[in-house]
């Protein structure tokens, strides 16, 4: 008879069980991704995936089916799957909150697996690819940014600018119309190396098919090349947590691939400039750091992390300055070819935040300034207030950024070069403080950094990073104004309860009881993790609520306007077309900075555009009193006299116009 090993002589333990120990042990070993519980992989992560494909396909489904802001005209497409709803949307609406809330507990369960490292880098990757195959084929989900970015192709196609006008130059272009009437008068806030690739899209010939799944495959390629860049600066061991962490996210799929969002090629050329800078290529970083800058200019601060590398690796100055300088300008100069002004964008950065979400800190910090002056009964102007709340959150986020790039500059300084983990989590930790120091906050938002800090990040950024992700993961919703509001409150009630109960079954083990046990080397560190990701989920509900409740209040200010306004803005749309037939109206904006109702752009196709802001004398509810007969011609003091944004017809007599 053999002799039986002291290692197996443990009391209370059969051979049988020791051996099984120590085959895992080995296992766990050789392959640290690889699953000990062949129930936890086989079983469990199947029936997720499966609950996730569904929850993606019903969202896929009721997102193509929800109503339109008033005044966008969609026609039906995609096989039938786009057919906005005619009437107030409730079922559409009720069905993506279920949904997506659904999607959101599959993916915390699936973190949690790869967490205790019971599933392989190649079972994440097929859970990926099956919950994507719905969403590669779809309409644009949840965001209308898709058809604004067609629009503004079309409009390099035609010779239009994008930085001097927007889609509502193109007159009665389909591509016009589908445009949020918000956004339809408003110039492109985004680099010349956006429009470039808008450009290239325009050669579809105005097929909106066609159109979105080339917008679609052009994000998906910057998702591939953030994910992989994230993949390879990330430790083996934790690859299957950090793709879970970047590819199931709802971000990502949802918004940035499904949505067809820009913000997709940022992150990628973001995680590419990373990769670059970790394996001591600075001049390719800084290349792909200008190409970031030049899509938007939120990657700036990226900039300032490879120039600390490049400058202790000078041999001189002069030729630095030079060479950065020159590839600097390398994305604007190709740019050239779609746009003939690069830097026209700067004058349009305000335009995302001139509807700020309730939630976003700068909002929240100009809330309370008016609060504050209120209470004290001080003479505050709440517009001038809350420019000031956004100048102090923009002013805390600098801050931020400078500490982070100073810290940079003392690791190189003192302890030489700081290539590595510390510099990738530095540059994507203010990468995403930018962020979330914007007027406005959409989950897309968070791209630039969510990649790189889910790759070297430590535990307490991994879990704010699925804290935010849950929580901007409602950001962007169908229109509510028309839907009933109480179908919306049992649904919204469901989502919380489901992510309530996938909350408190984090920490049950996996699979037979004692897994974990069996494991003494390897529960520290998945148990620290654990916890971390219960606070993560803990944090994501607490922030979904107040979203949820911001969303079904009456007044809310996150994009989402009540039954009433929408009727009054729609009568207001009504007279304007009527009195103007041979005029396109750019938007109809309320114009509460002016005292006045609304604010209202008008537009002569392909020439001028003017804006006019309601007197406060007129209300919307009745018919505005001697509109003038030609407003393009002649600015009219009839509405509160404004510059236009384009030059106008020069005015022969102003006064006479006045009513």
């Amino acid at each position: 008879m053999a002799k039986i090993p002291k290692s197996m002589r443990l009391t209370g333990c059969s051979v049988r069980q020791n051996a099984q120990v120590t085959a895992n042990a080995t296992l766990d070993r050789a392959a640290p991704g690889a699953a000990r519980g062949e129930v936890a992989e086989g079983v469990g992560l199947r029936k997720v995936a499966l609950l996730g494909l569904v929850a993606i396909s019903a969202l896929v489904v009721a997102a193509g089916r929800a109503a339109t802001p008033v005044g966008v005209v969609l026609e039906r497409s995609f096989g039938g799957l786009l057919a906005p709803s005619s009437r107030g949307g409730t079922f559409s609406a009720v069905a993506v909150v279920i949904s997506l809330a659904v999607l959101l507990a599959c993916w915390w369960r699936v973190l949690r697996l790869a967490l205790q490292r019971r599933v392989s880098l190649r079972s994440v990757g097929w859970t990926g690819a099956t919950w994507l195959m719905p969403v590669l084929f779809a309409p644009p989900l949840l965001s209308l940014d898709a058809y604004a970015y067609l629009a503004q192709g079309t409009m390099l196609a035609t010779g239009l600018d994008p930085y001097s006008g927007g889609p509502v130059l193109l007159g009665d272009d389909p591509a016009a119309a589908r445009v949020d009437p918000m956004w339809r008068a408003s110039p492109v806030p985004y680099g010349p190396f956006t429009l470039l690739l808008l450009r290239a899209v325009a050669l579809t010939h105005g097929n909106l098919a066609i159109g979105v799944l080339l917008l679609r495959g052009i994000a998906l390629l910057g998702v591939v090349a953030a994910v992989g860049a994230a993949l390879r600066l990330a430790p083996t061991p934790r690859r299957p947590h950090v793709l879970a962490l970047c590819l199931l996210n709802p971000i990502t799929l949802v918004h940035l691939i499904g949505g067809a969002h820009i913000d997709a090629v940022l992150a990628g050329v973001v995680g590419l400039s990373l990769l670059a800078l970790r394996r001591n290529r600075p001049w390719l970083a800084w290349l792909l750091a200008s190409i970031a800058v030049a899509v938007k200019i939120t990657a700036a601060p990226l900039l300032l992390f490879v120039l600390v590398v490049l400058w202790h690796q000078r041999r001189g100055w002069p030729r630095l300055v030079l060479a950065a300088t020159g590839l600097a300008a390398l994305p604007y100069l190709a740019s050239l070819a779609a746009v003939s002004r690069p830097w026209g964008f700067l004058p349009a950065l305000l335009v995302p935040g001139s509807v700020a979400p309730w939630y976003a800190p700068a909002t929240i910090a100009g809330n309370v300034l008016v609060g504050a002056g209120r209470l004290l009964a001080l003479p505050v102007e709440p517009s001038a207030a809350r420019l000031a709340g956004r100048l102090v959150v923009l002013l805390l986020g600098g801050l931020v950024v400078i500490a982070l790039v100073r810290a940079e500059w003392a690791d190189w300084a003192g302890h030489g070069p700081a290539r590595g983990r510390a510099t990738v989590q530095r540059a994507s930790t203010a990468l995403l403080v930018v962020s979330l120091c914007l007027p406005a906050i959409y989950g897309w938002y968070l791209a630039a950094g969510l990649f790189g800090l889910a790759a070297v990040g430590t535990p307490a950024w991994s879990a704010a990073i699925v804290a935010l992700s849950s929580a901007l993961t409602f950001s962007s919703l169908p229109p509510l104004y028309a839907a009933s509001r109480w179908p919306l409150v049992v649904a919204w009630g469901v989502a919380l309860t489901v992510l309530g109960l996938t909350y408190k079954h984090v920490g049950r083990p996996v699979g037979r009881a004692g897994d974990l046990a069996t494991m003494p080397e390897r529960e520290p560190i998945a148990m620290g993790h654990l916890r971390y990701l219960r606070l993560a989920q803990a944090a994501g509900l607490g922030l979904i609520v107040p979203v949820t409740v911001g969303l079904l209040s009456p007044g809310a200010s996150a994009g989402v306007a009540s039954e009433q306004t929408q009727s009054e803005r729609a009568r207001v749309v009504k007279q304007l077309t009527r009195e103007y037939p041979r005029l396109q109206l750019g938007s109809v904006l309320p114009a509460t900075d002016f005292g006045a109702p609304y604010r209202v752009e008008l537009v002569r196709p392909g020439e001028q555009t003017c804006d006019l802001v309601l007197g406060p004398g007129i209300g919307p509810r009745v018919r505005f009193p001697r509109l003038p007969e030609d407003p393009i011609e002649r600015r009219v003091r009839a509405m509160d006299e404004r510059p236009c944004p384009l030059p106008v017809l020069p005015v022969e007599d102003p006064v006479s116009s006045a009513p």
